[in-house]
């Protein structure tokens, strides 16, 4: 298979290109060099970080690539104060402002894993994660008037965010990664699906 590599600036732009003969035991390879402590912490429960399908980018991205975290990231469907006001509160919590600088998932048992996934996300080195049993997608469970106006609501949803604990526990929630760089893995364009993740991730 011809696997495209891109390389993304913080802003998500591709900034150089490269084609190689790289085969899925290259990807292999890679992931299993740069993303040790990430496999550790999923290997025994096989889940995975996930990103949802979106149809705009199918048939155009690369099978295998590699980015670096956006450190302003603009909410695209959250409310803007909400996600200020958020990014405030978790600097004070977690010394890092999730929202602008984090990588964004989902996770997913592997035997799960169906069509809608669209790209198998592994953070390349160290990493922190986030992430509330009470909170499935912010959009839709936390409420901006609420978060805004409300003491005690904001209060509640705060103290209800974990760092680095739990994963165990999580399944299909969002859940936030600090890193510097991740791998993206075209979950659509690998034949035999699950079968052939787990080959690739040893899992």
């Amino acid at each position: 298979m011809r696997l495209q590599k891109y390389i993304l600036n913080e802003s998500g732009i591709i900034i150089h290109r490269e084609e190689n003969e790289k085969t899925l035991d290259n990807a292999k390879r890679l992931i299993h060099e740069d993303c040790k402590p990430y496999l550790k912490l999923v290997r025994s429960l096989k889940k995975i970080a996930v990103r949802m399908y979106h149809y705009k980018t199918e048939g155009v991205d690369p099978f295998f690539t590699k980015a670096v975290v956006r450190k302003d990231r603009k909410p695209v469907d959250t409310n803007k104060k909400l996600h200020k006001a958020m990014d405030d509160e978790f600097q004070k919590k977690f010394g890092w402002r999730v929202r602008s600088n984090g990588a964004f998932t989902f996770i997913w048992k592997i035997s799960s894993i169906g069509d809608s996934i669209h790209s198998i996300f592994l953070p390349i080195g160290k990493f922190d994660y986030t992430w509330s049993p009470s909170v499935h997608d912010t959009y839709v469970d936390i409420s901006a008037t609420k978060f805004l106006n409300n003491d005690a609501y904001r209060k509640e949803v705060m103290n209800s965010y974990i760092m680095n604990d739990g994963f165990n526990k999580i399944f299909n929630q969002e859940v936030v990664w600090r890193c510097k760089y991740y791998y993206l893995l075209r979950f659509f364009k690998i034949d035999g699906r699950a079968e052939e993740l787990n080959r690739i991730l040893d899992l």
